[in-house]
């Protein structure tokens, strides 16, 4: 067992990982192209860190918005700063 189950469904899902962690590959694919299954997980990876990007956007732009609009003085140099 890989950990200490306190109940039943916890018991249940110690032996299902443990039958899995130990079946051999060919097993646990039934037939089913290893290939596809990497391209399906660099897919999922993609749209997971493209969804991550958006929410950082989002969150900047909330913050941004927070401040509200910042002055410019005119005339005002940035190498002054």
């Amino acid at each position: 067992m890989t950990t200490k189950a306190t109940n039943k469904f916890d018991n249940f899902i110690d032996t299902v990982v443990d039958e899995l962690l130990a079946m051999h590959d060919d097993q646990v694919l039934e037939g089913i192209d290893p290939a596809e299954i990497h391209a399906e997980g660099g897919r999922l990876l993609q749209a997971a860190k493209a969804q991550a990007r958006r929410a950082r956007l989002a969150a900047t732009n909330a913050d941004s918005a927070a401040d509200g609009p910042q002055a410019l003085e005119l005339g005002a140099d940035v190498a002054d700063e």
